[in-house]
Formats: structure tokens, C-alpha cells, sequence
């Protein structure tokens, strides 16, 4: 059994994800026309709750967050990772379910988007309950993208 730590992110662990993202994750960024390393760092420093990392025998795996407006009923869960994620998935997909009912506990509803080709991505989404919409044009290039959301 790997060593597994869950701890508040620091921005040091923002550049330690970023540097080591799976390409999946890079591409949404990119799809939209950002830089992956200036898309997580965005999305640790408007965080509205401490964003948190995920450590698998020392070596980083996600980060993750709830973005959002402050005054706004909806929250916008995001989430990066590394290929480390892929040796404990039964073990994520639970944190990852904890961590989607405490952010359904700040806002009730949550919502974002998934490239429509990052097939693992959409998967995840449904699997934790979110509803997955068909995919649309986002972003300046139109990358096609799903929208996925829940209510509490």
C-alpha cells in the first residue's frame, strides 16, 4: 500500500503539478487557449476554500479546489493531476467523493467543463454523480467541451 497524504496546497505544489501534468489535463488548458502552469495557478489563488494536493509516497498527484463567485449559489470544482493518480484510483475516486459533498455543502450546485475528447475526464465526472451534457464549442478556438454539474 502507497503512502497516501492529503494536505492544503501550497503554491510550491501548484508548480510541482504543473510541471508533471498528464497531457490530458494539459490539453484543456491549451484547448482553450491557456497556458496549463498560469490556469492552475489562477485556480489556486481564487480558490475559495484551501485548494488541496494529494501525495502518493511523497510524489504529487492532484491538486483540486472549488472556484467560483463568492455570492454566487454556484461553485466550480476544478481539478489537475499527474500521472501518479493512476496508482490509486479506487482510493480517489472515494476522496473525490467526500471532497464533491463538502463542496456541495458551500454551494449547492457545482459546476464546469471537460474537454468532450478526455474520455477518463468525462467518465470520472458521471461516476461521482455529476449529470454530463453533450459536448459544445468553448473558448476562442471552439474546442468542443462537456458541461458537467450537480445539485445538492
Amino acid at each position: 500500500m502507497p503512502d497516501l497524504l492529503i494536505r492544503p496546497a501550497t503554491i510550491a505544489d501548484v508548480y510541482a503539478v504543473a510541471a508533471n501534468l498528464r497531457p490530458a489535463d494539459a490539453a484543456e488548458a491549451l484547448a482553450v487557449g491557456k497556458d496549463p502552469r498560469r490556469a492552475l495557478r489562477a485556480s489556486f489563488r481564487t480558490s475559495l476554500t484551501p485548494a488541496k494536493v494529494l501525495l502518493i509516497d511523497g510524489r504529487h498527484a492532484a491538486l483540486w479546489g472549488l472556484g467560483g463567485d463568492i455570492l454566487s449559489d454556484v461553485g466550480i470544482p476544478w481539478l489537475l493531476t499527474t500521472p501518479a493518480i493512476e496508482r490509486v484510483p479506487m482510493y480517489f475516486t472515494h476522496q473525490a467523493a467526500l471532497e464533491r459533498d463538502a463542496m456541495l455543502a458551500i454551494k449547492p450546485r457545482l459546476e464546469n467543463f471537460v474537454a468532450a475528447d478526455y474520455l477518463a475526464a468525462v467518465r470520472f465526472a458521471a461516476l461521482l454523480g455529476f449529470a454530463v451534457d453533450p459536448p459544445q464549442p468553448v473558448g476562442p478556438q471552439g474546442a468542443m467541451f462537456r458541461r458537467f454539474w450537480i445539485e445538492a
